[in-house]
């Protein structure tokens, strides 16, 4: 599926540069593949974090107690914090390929392969002039 993202990228993205292609559209072609890529790992880290917090519920049930009911001497959620746990988010949702460790060394070739792609379908097109051409003889009378 990353390879298919990286050739679907790659092709969105020359056909929005008008088919020029280049170094700054190769970079952004590689951004957002990783971006869709990365970001497809969001069910399963919330899969995850779900699972956990009902173990951690079966072991302890006060702490999900305390964990759901916000104490009255907790500060309120402010805009600063809001956008430092959003990008703190962020950032696990882009190392999550290589959170797994070694087990996921195939999906790193498979990601390092839909990158590549996008990199080399977006290089730059050499710019081709030929003519005059002649569309049709003049008719004369």
């Amino acid at each position: 599926m990353a390879i298919a993202v990286g050739w679907l990228v790659g092709k969105a993205v020359m056909k929005g540069s008008n088919y020029r292609g280049g170094r700054k559209y190769q970079i952004l072609a590689v951004a957002l593949t990783y971006f869709s890529i990365t970001f497809s790992y969001i069910p399963y880290l919330f899969e995850a974090a779900g699972k956990q917090a009902a173990e951690e519920a079966k072991k302890n049930p006060e702490s999900l107690k305390k964990s759901v009911a916000p104490a009255a001497t907790d500060p309120p959620l402010t805009a600063g914090t809001a956008a430092i746990a959003v990008g703190a988010l962020a950032l696990v949702i882009l190392a999550a390929p290589f959170l797994a460790g070694f087990s996921n060394v195939i999906g790193w070739f498979i990601i390092a392969f839909g990158l590549w792609e996008a990199w080399k379908f977006t290089r730059k097109q050499p710019f081709e002039l030929s003519g005059p051409h002649v569309l049709a003889e003049r008719k004369t009378e």
